[in-house]
């Protein structure tokens, strides 16, 4: 019994006692606070959390694959787009030019009658001055005639008479 008992002061006196009384009592505190529930729980939404990770960068670098096919395909886009730009911005210079053409070939056309009609006023009116000129200086010219000869006035008055007979109304 006394080696019984120095076995209990050896072990007393050791921390080994210490750490045994310790882990038994962590044991019974986390057998009672049901702390492995919690650790399974936590290590549950660990590992769900690493899932859903995954998922999303499966979904980012799929996303990443789909973006960088558009961008392949941005270059020919933009070269269709700026064909049919090309095209439509012809077509519109082509409709332009073939309506300017029209509206000055109209354009032409009346300034052509106006100076048609603007020669044939012109003409009218040289014409009219040049008659009434001529009439004026053949006044002149007779009213010379007969002043100088007197004879002649009496001969134009049957002349004149003559011709009025002639004429049927």
């Amino acid at each position: 019994m006394d080696n019984f008992i120095s076995l209990l002061q050896t072990l007393a006196k050791s921390n080994t006692i210490n750490f045994i009384l310790m882990v038994a009592i962590l044991w019974w505190i986390v057998s009672k606070m049901n702390l492995n529930a919690t650790f399974s729980k936590s290590v549950e939404n660990v590992t769900n959390s690493i899932k859903k990770s995954d998922n999303e960068k499966n979904n980012a670098e799929i996303r990443l694959n789909q973006i960088k096919d558009e961008l392949n395909e941005l270059p020919k886009e933009l070269k269709q787009m700026e064909d049919e730009t090309n095209a439509k911005a012809q077509s519109l210079k082509n409709q332009i030019k073939n309506s300017a053409q029209k509206n000055i070939e109209n354009l032409v056309k009346s300034v052509d009658k106006i100076i048609k009609i603007e020669e044939k006023k012109i003409s009218s009116e040289i014409i009219n001055n040049t008659v009434k000129n001529s009439v004026e200086e053949a006044q002149k010219k007779v009213i010379e005639i007969l002043k100088l000869n007197p004879d002649l006035h009496d001969k134009f008055i049957e002349e004149s008479l003559e011709d009025l007979e002639r004429v049927v109304l």
